[in-house]
């Protein structure tokens, strides 16, 4: 009878592939997360810019049922006290990142025959610090934005 061999092989991972393993997956983080924040904050942009346009789409048939932008034929109220809570804000469903606001450091305003609505990103939001800032537009159709140095070129890639 012969004697039984035994396995020479080890059956677990060494150090140094585990490591590999490790820093494959690091560097896989680190091109990943900024690319997928990149593409978050798009999204995020995108719902605030819908919700603008949606919001001076209620100003623009409120003006066509009033003739004036800033409050009703009687003047007895005002376009803020009119217009729906869930156009003011964005996104329109979860968590809010942006609003409309006719108060504030940087103010929506409405005369007779001009707006200029303003979807800001709330301070506590992830997106207050959004290199595009707030979002601006006006019952022309100027669109624009609220960052600290707007560019042509960056109101441009910030609304596309």
């Amino acid at each position: 009878m012969s004697k039984p061999q035994k396995n020479s092989g080890s059956a677990g991972f060494t150090l140094i592939e585990l490591m590999i393993v490790v820093a494959i997956v690091g560097l896989l983080a680190a091109i990943a997360l900024p690319s997928y924040q990149s593409y978050i904050a798009r999204g995020n942009r995108a719902a605030a810019r819908a919700q603008l346009s949606q919001a001076a789409q209620y100003m623009q048939r409120f003006y066509a049922a009033n003739d004036r932008y800033d409050a009703d034929r009687t003047g007895s109220q005002t376009i803020w006290a009119t217009m729906p809570p869930a156009l003011l804000r964005a996104p329109a469903e979860g968590t809010q990142l942006y609003a409309i606001s006719n108060t504030g450091a940087n103010p929506s305003s409405a005369t007779s025959s001009t707006f200029t609505l303003i979807m800001q990103p709330l301070s506590t939001a992830n997106m207050a610090n959004d290199k595009c800032g707030g979002f601006t537009l006006t019952q022309a159709g100027a669109k624009g934005i609220t960052a600290a140095s707007p560019t042509a070129a960056l109101i441009a890639e910030c609304w596309r």
